[in-house]
């Protein structure tokens, strides 16, 4: 890149960049005097086969200046960058030579992306149905102005799926609800390990909704399996995930893309992460067969006045925490969520035996590594999905 932000190149165009209009070739020159001395210095670099610097330094801070008056002149003609850039070169006596410097004036744009895409897990699931609906992927193609719609789900039956009848929720950005009642699918691929996708499908929204979306909930309202049956789904028999979205991505980078929270004890036995109620005495889901460690499981319904420690009731409020270290004594973002988790109070065993301790050591490492907050936050994920 040349001065003032112009582009210029030997080559015929520009990475990234479309040319939308050519302004015509043109040249410039410097005629450089080079002087009795330089001569001189230069026929002795000559005989003895070594570089003239004399010669070297002013051809140089001529092609310079070539390039910015050709960089001008470009400016003035409507131009912003330089293609075929080209220097020649011309000696009228011992003394004089003249650099010419050349090229196509040209005006560029920068390419706009050929789409946008944004992929959201479904934040509903149903374990009354055997097909579940796991993330949707939008894309925004740009040339077209339209959007489009793939679903990403898993088939815990042992029949395929050939087809799906779905319902849209989409959730803005500003907390605004946008429903697409039906939508149909009946190109669908499915792998061996049961992972279904679907084809693209129209999505007929408006497209300045693609940047407000925030989250995506897929309701199965049919579905046909390879023998030909229809089966369908009553829609009050889905339950809303009351995660956020990065929580839940958390959840599934740890127990799987079909996790809707972490396993836990209930009154009347235990649910697995994909959702499902099973009793206490099975050790596998009765729905995605996970085999789970019943008797480790601690209950869900935690709050710091039961003196359970949750984890996602406080995960905002430590995220923004400090984001610069200041590594002085007691200053240290790690120093100050351990402060904020001791000043809860929690009477949890796990909590205060586990979790604490081992924030407490990041603590410590800070004080020669640096900032660990990040490594806090992980760690306290970890440790807190584990149990």
């Amino acid at each position: 890149m040349g001065g003032n932000g112009m582009l210029i190149t030997s080559g015929y165009n520009f990475e990234g960049y479309d040319i939308v209009n050519y302004l015509g070739h043109e040249s410039v020159q410097v005629v450089l005097g080079t002087g009795i001395f330089s001569s001189f210095d230069a026929s002795i670099s000559d005989l003895l086969g070594t570089r003239s610097s004399a010669y070297e330094d002013k051809l140089n801070l001529a092609e310079k200046a070539g390039k910015e008056k050709l960089m001008e002149k470009a400016g003035n003609n409507g131009g912003n960058a330089i293609i075929g850039l080209d220097i020649d070169y011309t000696t009228f006596t011992n003394d004089v030579i003249a650099v010419i410097v050349g090229g196509t004036i040209v005006k560029v744009e920068r390419k706009m992306p050929e789409k946008e895409v944004k992929k959201v897990c479904s934040m509903e699931y149903n374990t009354t149905v055997p097909i579940r609906i796991l993330e949707s992927l939008i894309v925004y193609q740009i040339s077209t102005d339209k959007m489009f719609l793939r679903l990403y789900g898993k088939n815990y039956s042992d029949s395929k799926v050939k087809g799906l009848e779905v319902k849209i929720k989409i959730e803005t950005i500003f907390n605004d609800i946008v429903e697409i009642p039906e939508m149909t699918f009946a190109d669908i691929c499915e792998s061996e390990e049961k992972e279904i996708v679907t084809e693209y499908n129209n999505l007929k929204l408006e497209n300045n909704v693609f940047k407000l979306i925030k989250s995506v909930s897929v309701q199965m309202m049919k579905y046909v399996t390879e023998k030909n049956e229809i089966v369908e789904i009553a829609a009050d028999q889905y339950k809303k995930i009351d995660l956020t979205q990065e929580q839940l991505t958390d959840i599934r980078k740890i127990y799987g893309n079909d996790a809707v929270n972490r396993a836990y004890k209930s009154d009347s036995g235990w649910v697995c992460y994909c959702g499902m109620e099973n009793e206490n005495k099975e050790h596998k889901c009765h729905l995605c067969k996970r085999e789970v460690q019943v008797e480790a499981l601690r209950p869900i319904s935690m709050n710091d006045s039961e003196g359970t420690f949750c984890l996602y009731d406080h995960i905002d409020y430590i995220e923004n925490l400090k984001n610069a270290i200041i590594v002085v004594e007691n200053n240290s973002e790690t120093k100050e969520i351990y402060d904020y988790l001791e000043k809860l109070n929690c009477t949890d065993v796990y909590f205060n035996g586990i979790i604490l301790a081992e924030i407490k050591k990041l603590v410590d490492g800070e004080r020669m590594y640096g900032s660990m907050k990040r490594s806090a936050i992980i760690k306290l994920k970890e440790l807190y999905e584990k149990e």
